[in-house]
């Protein structure tokens, strides 16, 4: 079992499309990580709260790697950019840029408690010196940006409310939406 296997899960919900969950964050918190896969582009759609590699643990299951792959942000949110610093292709709405490149913990409304994070990542990790970190944005997003993988496209509309910058990302051909904080399961 390779050691990301303890602390994400993945699973196929339709062609190209997976979903990742971090096992140790334990809280309603939690968000979806959403992979698409491209024939040119891969996306990763919200990146968890980067305590642990995600970029490794989908490099070993090989659900990126092989093509260029972009993290996107569906907001500032700690649970949503936390795991954003382990890419180098980085992209979030223009209205939160500012606060990802400044590690802004105000903005990204950073909380975790201890009973959380179930096991913790070292002995002597603590929630209370959890930060979402500093990172380069490579691409600022705006309503009606096209984020094209090849054989599928993206497309950003900007719905504001949760978060200043919230996006969705829309793919029309194949009727999937990645929603960040803008929908929720019965509601």
């Amino acid at each position: 079992m390779a050691m990301g296997d303890q602390w994400f899960s993945a699973s196929q919900v339709a062609e190209g499309v997976h979903l990742v969950r971090e096992t140790f964050y334990h809280s309603g918190n939690q968000a979806n990580i959403w992979v698409v896969q491209g024939t040119e582009q891969d996306v990763v759609v919200d990146t968890g709260l980067g305590i642990q590699n995600l970029r490794g643990f989908l490099e070993d299951q090989e659900l990126i790697g092989n093509k260029p792959t972009l993290a996107v942000a569906t907001h500032v949110h700690f649970d949503h950019s936390g795991g954003l610093y382990l890419f180098p292709e980085v992209a979030i709405h223009k209205n939160e840029v500012e606060a990802l490149e400044k590690g802004n913990n105000f903005e990204t409304v950073t909380f975790v408690s201890d009973s959380e994070i179930v096991p913790p990542p070292t002995r002597k990790w603590t929630a209370s010196n959890y930060r979402v970190r500093a990172t380069k944005v490579t691409r600022a997003l705006e309503e009606g940006d096209v984020i094209n993988l090849g054989d599928r496209r993206l497309q950003v509309l900007h719905v504001p409310g949760h978060s200043r910058g919230s996006i969705v990302l829309h793919d029309q051909v194949n009727r999937q939406l990645f929603s960040g904080d803008t929908a929720y399961i019965g509601e």
